[in-house]
């Protein structure tokens, strides 16, 4: 199995619920994956451990030790054991034991279907897995020797034969009372050793949440029961059990949920630092606000002299076109007529009032009618006015019509 980084959001099976370890942060629990998807990150990579409930495992000796070779023994083995086409499952395997000839190798598998149910709370909250795999591979990954682990997960007990730290058999108890503890082990003891798993226990540790099982198991297995959180008390993306049963076909829709979700976290940051201009805004509004008073207070001494100014210059815009050469109508005539850019563009209208005039006419083309009012704007002696107007009709005879403003 491909190692992978501890980066990312893990999300491990725990007694009744789930687990999120998300990299940097504190664990935090939820009963349920819908309540998980509250807890996650808007952005990086989900890793999911699967209970064993729902994986199908097998134990199988292959004449092989070569890994391509093995991987494809793997999966012709599991094409004939398994219910349902090879298509339709993600697999994954450890060599448990390695002979000259042969290897032992323990193989997990995932069915599509019903991984899509399990993690449809998940894609609904966006927030798809790119890496799925057994928790029961990180729950032994700390033990040495050969060695018995029972821990609950989601409710239900589990029974897993660790070799030397690699998961060697695994199963579930259909209940969590002792009764079926002492009915079960010995049938599940039986059935892992001929699967090919190791008999000769030395310990048996146990779960914290079993701990009235200790005596049972002590009795039954004849090796010493250590009573104890055997997991990683931190667990990376290598540990998990993460490899590869996420089904092939989530990889386009996990890639465009990352995508999505470092755009939220984005536009989350983008929110703060706008949050923070608006505030720094507020403090140069406050700041403004005192020198806009300040500068009313001078504002209004000055008031009288400005609405002296204010009158003058009202009389004086009055008389301007009566005083004033620049404006006289003969001689803002003169100066449209002096701006035309050629002299096939006709002036056929013009009209003026107090401070403001208006030109119609047609010209050859529509480029010379937008120079005539481009030349007007640029006219020195029109400075007076803003010179403005719709764009040049086109004519029937490949001529242009225009009107041109001068406004105050």
């Amino acid at each position: 199995m491909k190692k992978l980084p501890a980066l990312g959001t893990l999300i491990i099976p725990t007694t009744e619920g789930w687990i999120v370890r998300v990299a940097g942060a504190e664990e935090q629990r939820a009963a349920g994956l819908a309540e998980v998807v509250l807890l996650l990150p808007l952005a990086g990579e989900i890793v999911l451990a699967l209970p064993e409930r729902f994986l199908v495992s097998e134990r199988m000796t292959l004449p092989s030790v070569d890994a391509a070779e093995l991987e494809g023994m793997v999966e012709l083995q599991l094409e004939k054991s398994l219910p349902y086409g090879i298509e339709e499952v993600a697999f994954e395997f450890e060599v448990v034991r390695r002979g000259e000839a042969e290897s032992e190798v323990f193989a997990v598998v995932a069915q599509a279907s019903q991984l899509e149910e399990l993690c449809e709370p998940l894609r609904a909250g966006g927030r798809l897995p790119s890496r799925i795999g057994l928790f029961a591979k990180q729950a032994v990954a700390s033990t040495s020797g050969v060695c018995l682990c029972v821990w609950v997960e989601l409710g239900q007990v589990v029974l897993a034969v660790a070799e030397s730290g690699l998961l060697g058999f695994v199963h579930s108890l259909p209940d969590a009372s002792e009764e079926t503890l002492r009915q079960e082990l010995p049938r599940v003891l039986l059935e892992a050793e001929m699967a090919g798993a190791s008999g000769a226990f030395e310990m048996v540790r146990l779960d914290p949440a079993l701990s009235e099982w200790e005596g049972a198991l002590g009795e039954l297995m004849a090796v010493h029961v250590k009573v104890g959180a055997f997991l990683a008390p931190t667990v990376s993306a290598e540990t998990a059990g993460a490899g590869s049963l996420a089904p092939a076909r989530w990889q386009a829709e996990v890639e465009q949920m990352q995508r999505r979700g470092q755009l939220r976290q984005r536009l989350q940051v983008g929110a703060l630092v706008y949050l923070l201009f608006v505030a720094c805004a507020f403090l140069y509004l406050g700041w403004m606000q005192y020198h806009v008073r300040q500068l009313d207070v001078r504002l209004a001494q000055t008031q009288p002299l400005m609405d002296f100014v204010s009158k003058h210059q009202t009389q004086w815009n009055q008389l301007a076109p009566a005083i004033d050469p620049d404006r006289y109508l003969v001689e803002v005539l003169r100066q449209v007529h002096r701006s035309r850019p050629s002299g096939e563009v006709k002036i056929t209208v013009f009209e003026a009032g107090p401070g403001q005039f208006k030109v119609e006419g047609e010209a050859p083309s529509a480029n010379l009618a937008i120079e005539f009012k481009e030349k007007l704007r640029a006219e020195q002696a029109l400075e007076p006015y803003r010179i403005e107007g719709p764009p040049p009709n086109i004519l029937p005879t490949g001529g242009a019509r225009y009107v041109i403003f001068g406004k105050p």
